[in-house]
Order: C-alpha cells, then sequence, then structure tokens
C-alpha cells in the first residue's frame, strides 16, 4: 500500500493541472488539506470502541478503498475542463 502512496503525490497534481489548468495549484492545496485532516480524525477513531476492533478498522478501511477504486473507474476522466465545461457545472 505505502508503494501506491507516491501517486497521490505524482500523479495526482498533473492531473488536476489538465484538467483545471492554471487553478490546479489551488484546489491541489485544498485537497492536500485533507489529509491533515483525516489524520486527526484519524486520533479519535482509535480512541474509540469502533477503533478498538481491528477487524472492523481493517473491513471499513477495505471497503472505502473499493469505494475509491470505483470512482477512480467510473467516474474519473482526465480531460481538459474547457470554458463550455465550467459555465454547465
Amino acid at each position: 500500500m505505502l508503494f501506491t502512496e507516491g501517486g497521490h503525490f505524482t500523479i495526482l497534481p498533473n492531473a488536476l493541472r489538465t484538467i483545471y489548468g492554471e487553478t490546479a495549484t489551488g484546489i491541489y492545496g485544498i485537497l492536500f488539506t485533507f489529509t491533515g485532516l483525516s489524520n486527526l480524525l484519524i486520533l479519535f477513531v482509535v480512541q474509540s470502541q469502533f477503533g478498538q476492533s481491528y477487524a472492523s478498522v481493517y473491513h471499513l478501511t477495505a471497503v472505502l478503498s473499493f469505494v475509491a477504486l470505483v470512482l477512480l473507474v467510473f467516474g474519473f476522466k482526465e480531460e481538459p475542463l474547457t470554458a463550455s465545461d465550467s459555465d454547465s457545472k
């Protein structure tokens, strides 16, 4: 899992640049903030009753990873955002 983590820091900025152009830097900064927020959230999860069960945390991360894979495969298109695309959103 740690071998693939580098993709977040190498592929994502380039994909955002392709899609959003010059505004990609700000968008990446906002998205990168969620890494810190999730690390703070895990402190509370580990101390909760849910976090005391290894199996429940393992199953939760497996489900979230599967959801991320499905979103990546079916919901992500790396295409430049045009002016007409931004008007319709």
